[in-house]
């Protein structure tokens, strides 16, 4: 159960870096 916690919790946050990518992505091929 804790582990599976855990790896949920870290899923969470790659998720979040992976969506802050895509945006910061995003901004550049706009910008260009």
């Amino acid at each position: 159960m804790d582990r599976e916690n855990g790896e949920s919790g870290k899923g969470t946050w790659k998720k979040q870096v992976d969506d802050i990518k895509k945006i910061f992505e995003l901004k550049e091929i706009l910008g260009t």
